[in-house]
């Protein structure tokens, strides 16, 4: 991962359609959003981005139904949607975005399938 200064980029490392963070946040809430629908499946709602990590975490991941690397990559998602919407000092490039984008369609996929396993898509 690059973190760069905004004054610190240099050409060709930005593509149009990039002039903010905003995709990487996007990416978040997409996974936000399934993590939620999974708690909800089972009669469980959290108010908090750090509830849903946690109640993922005992509800999904110590059960086994999920891998711990399925949480590592919301937390991880969590804390850079965090940088992406209020730290304006660091901007992600689109390689960022390209990595972190297939970490959250696997996740996401995985999501849709045990919604679906369940009936509930």
């Amino acid at each position: 991962m690059k973190f760069t200064r905004t004054g610190d980029r240099g050409k060709g490392e930005r593509t149009s359609g990039w002039e903010d963070n905003g995709p990487v946040s996007r990416l978040y809430y997409s996974l936000l959003y399934g993590v939620r629908a999974l708690l909800l499946a089972k009669g469980i709602e959290s108010r908090s981005h750090e509830g849903v990590l946690r109640m993922f975490g005992l509800h999904f991941v110590k059960e086994g139904t999920f891998g711990t690397g399925d949480s590592h990559i919301l937390s991880r998602l969590m804390k850079y949607r965090e940088e992406a919407d209020y730290n304006a000092a660091y901007s992600f490039l689109r390689s960022d975005f390209v990595e972190f984008r297939k970490d959250a369609l696997d996740l996401g996929g995985k999501i849709a399938g045990y919604l679906r396993e369940k009936g509930y898509v």
